[in-house]
C-alpha cells in the first residue's frame, strides 16, 4: 500500500503519480487536512483525514518551519502508525515496487533519498528518527549530520541573526537526516542504486531536458521503478504545463486519458 499526503490545486503530475502506482498493480492512499470528496475524484483514489496522523495542533506546529518540513515529519509518522510506503506525488512509477522490508535509494553519491520510503514499523531506524524528529524544540540551530563546517557556519549566523532579532530557517529532517540515522544503524547499504527511483539528477541541466524526445528513455534503466521529477525544480526551469512532448506527453496521453475515459464512463453507468 502506497500512501502520500496533498493540500492545493492538484496538476497533471500528481494525477501521474497516483495513475501510475494504480497502473503498476499498487493501492494508493492520500491524505489531505482539506475537502476530502474532491480531492479523491481529482485524484482518482481514496483519500483519508490527515488528523488522523497529526492533529491540526500539531500540524501547525511543524508547518511553520515549511512545507518540506512537514512532509519530512508526516511520512514518518504515517510509517510509524502501519500506512504502509510513502510516495511524494511527484513520482512516476513504471515497474512494480520491491517487497523488501527496506524500500529507499540513494537520490546521489551523498544521500539516500526520502521520495519513496518503506520502513519496518518496529525498525531501530524508524524508532531513532522518529524520536529524534519529536524532540523539543523543533527549531534547531545545528543537527547531528551536518559537516563540522556547516555547523560552524550556521553557529555564527544564527548569533549575527539571534543579534538582529531574527533567527535562521530549521534545518529539515529529509534525505541528510535519513541518511545519517540509516548509517548509524547499519542498513545504508541496502540503499537502492539511483537509478531505481533517481535516474533525474537535481543537479546540473538534466531537469530542463525532460521534454525531449528520448531524453528520460536514455536516463531509464533495467532496474529503473519510478521516476522522480523533483516538483520544486522541475516547475522553477519547466513550469507546470501538461507536457507536449517526449516520454512525460506520453505517460500523460496513455494514463490520464485512459483513467479519464474509465471515470466518464464510470459516471455514465451510473446515472
Amino acid at each position: 500500500m502506497l500512501f502520500s499526503f496533498w493540500s492545493g490545486e492538484v496538476s497533471w503530475m500528481e494525477r501521474l503519480c497516483v495513475a501510475s502506482a494504480k497502473d503498476i498493480g499498487e493501492e494508493i492512499t492520500v491524505f489531505t487536512y482539506g475537502d476530502r470528496e474532491k480531492l479523491s475524484a481529482q485524484l482518482g483514489c481514496p483519500v483519508r483525514d490527515a488528523a488522523l496522523i497529526l492533529s491540526p495542533a500539531d500540524r501547525d506546529e511543524v508547518l511553520q518551519f515549511g512545507v518540506a518540513h512537514f512532509s519530512d515529519f508526516f511520512r514518518l509518522e504515517a510509517i510509524a502508525r502501519g500506512c504502509g510506503t510513502w510516495t511524494d506525488l511527484d513520482v512516476i512509477f513504471i515497474k512494480p515496487l520491491p517487497r523488501s522490508e527496506y524500500v529507499f535509494g540513494e537520490q546521489n553519491d551523498e544521500r539516500i533519498g526520502n521520495s519513496v520510503l518503506r520502513l519496518p514499523p518496529d525498525s531501530e531506524l524508524l524508532n531513532r528518527y522518529l524520536a529524534f524528529c519529536r524532540k523539543r524544540p523543533m527549531h534547531r540551530l545545528v543537527m547531528p549530520w551536518m559537516p563540522w563546517t556547516t555547523k560552524c557556519s550556521r553557529i555564527m549566523k544564527g548569533l549575527a541573526a539571534s543579534a538582529m532579532g531574527a533567527r535562521l530557517p530549521a534545518p529539515k529532517y529529509g534525505p541528510a537526516a535519513l541518511t545519517y540515522f540509516a548509517e548509524r544503524c547499519g542498513v545504508d547499504h541496502i540503499a537502492l542504486p539511483a537509478k531505481v527511483f533517481y535516474p533525474i539528477p537535481i543537479r546540473g541541466p538534466a531537469i530542463t531536458r525532460v521534454f525531449e524526445p528520448g531524453f528520460i528513455e536514455s536516463l531509464v534503466g533495467p532496474e529503473t521503478v519510478a521516476v522522480h521529477l523533483w516538483r520544486s525544480t522541475f516547475v522553477h526551469f519547466n513550469g507546470l504545463g501538461v507536457p507536449t512532448s517526449g516520454w512525460l506527453a506520453e505517460r500523460v496521453a496513455h494514463l490520464l486519458t485512459l483513467r479519464d475515459s474509465e471515470a466518464a464512463a464510470e459516471r455514465r453507468y451510473s446515472v
